[in-house]
């Protein structure tokens, strides 16, 4: 192997099984630098810290030292070989008497010692004595430096885990990321992070505790207490490029009912309300602390039905509200147009229900639907089916081509409130509904058509997706 190659790779060796994401060096520094920032820590920053482990790594001047080592090998040998003795008679090659014993006697203490009193025969040995001598200072020095820092990340990694599982993690998160609110857990948040990346999704929640994420928040919103403003502010709030709601749950994502005192919902009107009001506050109270800080209109993407509607009592009735999620939508949509203040929020909704039926109606091709479900899920759902479907039917069939009936031959279709007794129902021919893409390869292996199979969770996501920064898209 040529010598050159030997150099390098010997001086550019690393550790076998080193951990690639490990915190070292400068970026360590630079990592603890931006730990004790007000600015907050970037999400990559705090998974770094996280799984931070104290290590040994190889310094610097180790390798100058044994540089200099090989500088004496190579000199050394020229003395052995009289090479250069010639230079010996000058003048200017002689070290003065005193500093020729002076160095002899540093260099006894290693059991060396040079061969005469000219630099040619000292300096090979003033390299392995200066090398030595930088090894000892540079490494201890550095050694002590490196563990200082590794100290200071394990406390920054043993106070993070605390923060992090509350869910009070100081974020410097990138424009346009997404800002979820899952309330008491949504499994659409989870999922869209996972796919979305740690750096792109902030989940707002008020139960820390179920949530595994790096970059919750954890919140309270209630008489007693109200933590929301200090959880967008950890959350860096301000740069989110949209914000989502997910008040559907999930057993009723598709066919809800749309009164909310039939729990369909998690999340009233008058919740995302307040939300929507709290969140233009903590916004404009920003812009006000800041007037040459440009704050970019958010998207509100909200997944639940357009027809959600809400009950209020008023003395010993419940009375049904006309007011739906798409009236909230227009009322959001029109801020700013007459009264002249700043609009913070365009509302998007994704309608899960929409959706689905955008998938079926093209898989009927003009025959009707047998919609088929076991008890509880055909008592909840049945009537639903039947009434989204000739909603459709009447507004779409005379302007779309193959949503007309145009044949009394039925198509099965099956949805349930358990995937399960889909998948324990649906044959080759049959159309299936399910809410998670896992069951998918069940049904395959059935023999359903996949053209036939409609995953709701895979549309839901493609729909926010498709409303998300485009940076963020994967």
């Amino acid at each position: 192997m040529p010598l050159n190659e030997v150099f390098q790779k010997f001086f550019h060796n690393k550790k076998e099984n080193e951990n690639p994401s490990q915190l070292k060096g400068e970026e360590l520094k630079k990592a603890l630098a931006e730990a004790a920032s007000q600015a907050g820590m970037k999400p990559e920053t705090v998974q770094k810290f996280l799984q931070f482990e104290e290590t040994e790594s190889v310094l610097k001047p180790e390798r100058i030292a044994i540089l200099f080592v090989l500088i004496y090998v190579v000199l050394q040998t020229a003395v052995n070989v009289g090479a250069g003795e010639s230079l010996d008679a000058s003048a200017m090659s002689k070290l003065p008497s005193w500093l020729h014993e002076g160095l002899q006697v540093l260099y006894g203490m290693n059991s060396y010692a040079a061969g005469g009193d000219t630099w040619r025969q000292h300096f090979p040995l003033l390299m392995l004595t200066g090398g030595g001598a930088l090894a000892a200072s540079g490494l201890i020095e550095r050694a002590r430096q490196q563990k200082k820092r590794e100290k200071m990340a394990l406390k920054v990694k043993s106070a993070l885990e605390g923060e992090v599982a509350r869910g009070e993690v100081n974020l410097n998160m990138p424009e346009g990321h997404s800002a979820f609110f899952s309330g008491n857990g949504d499994p659409y948040v989870s999922s869209l992070q996972k796919e979305l990346g740690i750096s792109d999704v902030v989940t707002y929640t008020t139960n820390p505790n179920g949530d595994t994420s790096l970059t919750k928040q954890g919140y309270e919103l209630s008489s007693t207490e109200d933590t929301l403003e200090a959880a967008l502010e950890r959350g860096d709030f301000v740069k989110a490029g949209e914000v989502g709601f997910f008040p559907v749950i999930e057993q009723d994502q598709f066919l809800p009912d749309p009164d909310e005192d039939n729990d369909s919902f998690d999340t009233t009107l008058s919740d995302m309300d307040v939300m929507i009001a709290k969140m233009e506050n903590f916004l404009k109270n920003k812009q006000d602390n800041d007037k040459e800080k440009i704050i970019k209109k958010k998207k509100l993407i909200i997944v639940s039905s357009k027809n959600q509607k809400e009950t209020k009592a008023h003395g010993r009735e419940k009375i049904p509200s006309t007011r739906t999620l798409e009236d909230l939508q227009r009322e959001q949509n029109e801020k700013g147009e007459n009264d002249g203040k700043i609009k913070y929020f365009d509302v998007e909704i994704v309608d899960p229900t929409e959706l689905v039926f955008d998938a079926l109606m093209p898989l009927l091709g003009g025959k009707t639907p047998d919609f088929i479900a076991l008890t509880k899920s055909a008592n909840r759902y049945t009537d639903r089916f039947y009434a989204e479907y000739d909603a459709r039917v009447k507004k779409d069939g005379s302007q779309i081509p193959g949503m007309r009936v145009t044949s009394s031959e039925e198509v099965r279709v099956f949805y349930n409130i358990s995937d399960v007794a889909t998948i324990a129902q649906a044959r080759k021919d049959d159309i299936a509904i399910v809410s998670s893409e896992r069951h998918k390869q069940v049904l395959l292996d059935q023999g359903v058509n996949p053209d036939r199979i409609i995953v709701i969770s895979k549309l839901v996501k493609t729909a926010i997706k498709n409303l998300t920064n485009p940076v963020q898209k994967k």
